[in-house]
């Protein structure tokens, strides 16, 4: 049979005649060079060559999997993986053909069918340190973190020289609550020279760093007609995968003759980072011989955060005031796209005597980098004392809305400075506290300073 060739050109340039060009030409066999034009980094003539070696030999398997290969150095994976099948099609028992469809069709997003693609080859096959590997990876990439830390462990058992594959465990780990031991795997992939492990163990550390914190937050409270009001809250607690918070509130508010009214009270806030992007929590406060704010109040919530940057999220509330007490359902969603997040939330109140109210809010921010940020929001309903940015401070009324503009700035590692500017409108206070009012309209100012490791 006659050989097809592929013409390769190269040039040099003459030593005889400067400035002047000669272009050798060599003949050879496609067949033989379309894995070395791969190798090589010359993806395109690579594919010609294994197109053209498809026309000599039809039926060969492996002449169609370099063409795979090719195709799939280019990123055009839909392509890859219908070459790769159609040496499955006809050589279910290719390995080499499953190995690398199951490669491609995770590549693609379908980690299940990449999977089950793996579940074909013989056990022993299976056992291979790269299908061990290959399964590792996804399961990880498929989100089941707890189930890709233990396929991780069993490949680095034989492997342990592997850097990316001890970062990977560590990603794995840390989403499955891990932290620790996310530690130990970051520091082995940084010690074996994988950059990500040391970025990685350096953002767990940073973040350790950062545990203990001290906020605190006054603000004052400009009230239109009326007296005006003051603000402070002392926040101290711990930032981990375990948080915990504890918070004096000190709230006066004035009134349309002249009169100020002061509450004061404690609040405790307790937080845990599951596995799998889950977070719960739990919290409560009470406030003494108070005048507007509830006698006590606590909640409890759950959210998860989605690869996809969503973080829908559930709070449940029990507020009880002097004149009664409503229970809250408390829905959210938070939906994070490159430098924006964007939040909402909707509030039912269902109060003890059978009343319904409805409130919501709108968060828009900004971050121009992990320093520094700026938001913006507005709120309605017809209860005010829970669409709250700051805390659960105001009585309830007929009517609502708020708007709030703020941003954030860190100069550092161990400080932190908020501003928030907010507008508040509320009718019909009489119900609740002397002297009544059928307006409260007030423009507050909250300043914040976090330190943290005080």
């Amino acid at each position: 049979m006659k050989k097809k060739t592929l013409i390769v050109l190269g040039w040099m340039v003459a030593l005889c005649a400067p400035g002047s060009l000669v272009w050798a030409q060599d003949e050879v066999d496609v067949c033989e060079v379309m894995r070395d034009l791969r190798i090589d980094g010359e993806f395109s003539a690579a594919e010609e060559a294994a197109r053209s070696c498809l026309e000599l030999r039809p039926d060969d398997e492996e002449v169609k999997l370099e063409l795979a290969r090719a195709l799939y150095a280019q990123e055009r994976v839909e392509d890859a993986v219908q070459w790769a099948m159609r040496v499955v099609e006809v050589a279910p028992d290719n390995e080499e053909a499953l190995v690398f469809s199951a490669r491609l069709i995770g590549h693609g997003g379908d980690y299940e069918q990449a999977i089950a693609t793996l579940s074909k080859l013989p056990d022993e096959t299976r056992d291979t340190a790269e299908v061990k590997r290959l399964h590792a990876d996804l399961v990880l990439w498929s989100g089941e973190y707890a189930e890709a830390a233990t396929e991780y462990a069993l490949y680095l058992s034989d492997q342990e020289e592997d850097a990316t594959a001890w970062t990977n465990l560590g990603h794995a780990q840390v989403q499955s609550g891990e932290v620790r031991s996310a530690q130990d795997s970051y520091q082995r992939g940084c010690e074996l020279g994988d950059r990500r492990g040391c970025d990685a163990l350096s953002a767990l550390q940073d973040a350790e760093r950062r545990q203990r914190f001290l906020r605190l937050e006054p603000g004052y409270s400009a009230v239109i007609d009326g007296a005006n009001g003051h603000y402070l809250r002392v926040t101290a607690g711990v930032e981990a995968e375990t948080s915990l918070a504890l918070s004096y509130h000190q709230i006066t508010r004035g009134f349309d003759d002249g009169q100020s009214l002061r509450d004061h009270g404690l609040n405790v806030a307790l937080g845990r980072q599951l596995g799998s992007g889950v977070r719960v929590g739990t919290g409560a406060g009470i406030y003494f011989d108070p005048h507007f704010s509830p006698l006590w109040s606590g909640y409890a919530e759950a959210a998860w955060s989605h690869d996809v940057g969503l973080e829908p999220g559930l709070r449940l509330w029990r507020m009880h005031f002097r004149q009664g007490g409503a229970n809250i359902i408390n829905p959210s969603l938070t939906y994070y796209v490159g430098p924006l997040v964007a939040n909402g939330r909707y509030y039912l109140s269902i109060d003890d005597d059978g009343g319904v109210d409805h409130a919501a809010m709108g968060l828009l921010g900004y971050y121009f980098d992990d320093h520094t940020s700026v938001r913006a929001g507005f709120g309605a309903g017809t209860r005010p004392d829970y669409v709250d940015l700051t805390a659960l401070i105001h009585s309830p009324t007929l009517s609502h809305y708020t708007a709030v503009l703020g941003g954030s700035i860190a100069p550092g590692e161990r400080h932190r400075f908020d501003l928030t500017l907010q507008y508040r409108h509320e009718g019909s206070l009489g119900a609740v506290v002397e002297p009544s009012s059928s307006t409260y309209r007030s423009v507050d100012v909250i300043l914040g300073y976090s330190i943290y490791n005080w």
